[in-house]
């Protein structure tokens, strides 16, 4: 069975997730369980769309390579409160 990730409710019935996606583009669907049980794959109408081979609408996302965004630190003299070694 797969593991479900760990979701947070956040204000107005707002939810929240964050996940480590390597590099790539990622579909992705919500999974509403309703009062009754009933359980439904919804996507978000307000995020990018794309069909996939079956037909159903899924969310996609573009994550890009972290690393070249990143910039090194320069090497300093100073401590981190700001005073001088």
């Amino acid at each position: 069975m797969r593991k479900r990730a760990a979701v947070r409710e956040g204000v107005r019935d707002e939810w929240s997730i964050v996940l480590n996606l390597p590099p790539g583009e990622h579909t992705y669907k919500f999974i509403i369980e309703t009062f009754d049980g009933a359980v439904n794959w919804r996507h978000a109408p307000d995020q990018p769309t794309s069909a996939d081979a079956s037909g159903p609408l899924n969310n996609h996302l573009w994550v890009v390579d972290q690393h070249c965004f990143e910039v090194e630190e320069e090497d300093s003299d100073e401590t981190t409160d700001g005073a001088r070694t």
